[in-house]
């Protein structure tokens, strides 16, 4: 069975698979970034992760340095706090 993510999306003139065209996508949020999550919580981006199709994610923290405690927010779940 194929995978979804390794389709051609028929809507990309360059006839990319959805994969190809996530794997593009740049992570928008600086690391140690103090985000806000869809949840309420309040937590620091500690890392970058990306799914099975390149989607970007990201992993969070309690404290800015600290040990990954949340994994795989997409960014549109996220909204960063100005500290």
């Amino acid at each position: 069975m194929r995978n979804v993510a390794d389709m051609i999306d028929p809507h990309d003139e360059f006839r990319r698979t959805y994969r190809e065209i996530n794997g593009e996508q740049k992570h928008n949020i600086k690391l140690y970034s103090l985000v806000e999550t869809d949840t309420g919580a309040r937590l620091f981006v500690r890392d970058y992760a990306r799914d099975c199709d390149s989607t970007p994610l990201y992993c969070l923290s309690a404290t800015r340095g600290g040990v990954v405690v949340e994994r795989g927010y997409p960014e549109e779940s996220l909204r960063v706090i100005k500290v």
